[in-house]
């Protein structure tokens, strides 16, 4: 499941933002498996993904804040952070 937020760091590269996923809704795009299902045994990989500077092209920049892959022919993406989260944890 893939629930892009698609947000630009400020100057010092840094962001503040947040994401719902509710349970047995679909939220943005579903990778692999049926999505979030079952909240409370749920196991939720979160993973911060760069796609490169803010492209000056609008067309590159719309790819880059709401695909996955947007812009990494261009600039090369990358996962800086990820995070394991899991329920009763």
């Amino acid at each position: 499941m893939w629930t892009g937020v698609g947000l630009i760091a400020d100057e010092d590269g840094e962001l503040e933002f947040e994401a719902l996923v509710i349970e047995n809704e679909p939220a943005g795009e579903i990778v692999t498996g049926p999505g979030l299902t079952d909240m409370d045994n749920a196991e939720i990989h979160l993973f911060v993904r760069s796609h490169g500077p803010a492209s000056d092209d609008p067309e590159v920049m719309e790819a880059q804040l709401s695909q996955l892959m947007g812009g990494c022919d261009i600039y090369g993406c990358g996962v800086p952070q990820y995070a394991v989260l899991v329920a009763g944890d």
